[in-house]
C-alpha cells in the first residue's frame, strides 16, 4: 500500500479473507501513518480494526492476548470519541452489544484469562452506561 487509505482497503480485503491478524496489523499501520483515519467515526476504521483484532485473538494463537489488548485499546478510544459526538451513539453501541465479531470478548468473558476479564467487564459496563445515557437523551 502506498498510503493510509490504501492500507485501509488492504485491511478490509484481509478481513474478508479471514486473515484477521494481518487485517488488524494493517489497520494499525494506517492509524500510525495518519491518526485522523482512525478518528473518522463515520467510516468506523478503528472499530473495524478492533473487530479484526478480536477475531485474530479468538483463534487462540500465542499472540491472542496481544490482539485482545489492541482490540480493547481501540474500542476504548472509539467509545470515548463516539461519546463526544452523541449522534448515532445509541445505534452504534446497540450494534456493539450484538456484533458477532466481538462475541469472544463480550459473551464469553469467563473464558478469557483472569488478568484480562476485569478490563473487558469495565469496557462493557462503560458501553452500557453510554448506551443508557444516549437512550435517555433521545427521549428528551
Amino acid at each position: 500500500p502506498r498510503d493510509a487509505l490504501e492500507r485501509i482497503v488492504f485491511a478490509e480485503i484481509l478481513y474478508a479473507k479471514s486473515r484477521y491478524a494481518e487485517s488488524a496489523r494493517t489497520y494499525g499501520e494506517a492509524d500510525a501513518e495518519v491518526p485522523a483515519v482512525a478518528e473518522d467515526l463515520a467510516e468506523g476504521h478503528r472499530y473495524n480494526a478492533a473487530c479484526s483484532a478480536t477475531l485474530a485473538a479468538a483463534r487462540g494463537d500465542a499472540d491472542a492476548a496481544e490482539w485482545r489488548g489492541r482490540a480493547l485499546e481501540w474500542l476504548r478510544a472509539d467509545l470515548a470519541a463516539r461519546e463526544k459526538v452523541a449522534s448515532g451513539l445509541a445505534d452504534n453501541l446497540t450494534w456493539w452489544k450484538k456484533d458477532p465479531d466481538l462475541a469472544a470478548v463480550r459473551d464469553r468473558l469467563d473464558q478469557l484469562p483472569e488478568p484480562e476479564r476485569e478490563a473487558w467487564r469495565s469496557l462493557w459496563a462503560a458501553v452500557d452506561r453510554a448506551l443508557a445515557a444516549a437512550r435517555a437523551a433521545a427521549k428528551k
